[in-house]
């Protein structure tokens, strides 16, 4: 079942967005932590409504460096 399709927006796969608190982010190619706004997600994909351009390099979030968090 479809119950939603985009095109020609930017998205990225989960494993390149964390979260914190309520905030979503991703860490730049240089290392540099960006705040994101996300919009439409599903198992794979999120899109990026702002704070990242087409073109911008980022790292695969690695899980096991981050804190836990309730």
């Amino acid at each position: 079942i479809i119950t939603a399709k985009q095109e020609g927006v930017l998205a990225l796969p989960h494993e390149f967005i964390y979260r914190e608190n309520s905030e979503f982010f991703v860490t730049l190619a240089n290392g540099q932590k960006r705040k994101i706004e996300t919009g439409t997600q599903n198992d794979e994909i999120m899109e990026i409504k702002s704070g990242l351009q087409e073109g911008e390099k980022v790292q695969q979030v690695d899980f096991t460096t981050l804190p836990v968090t309730e």
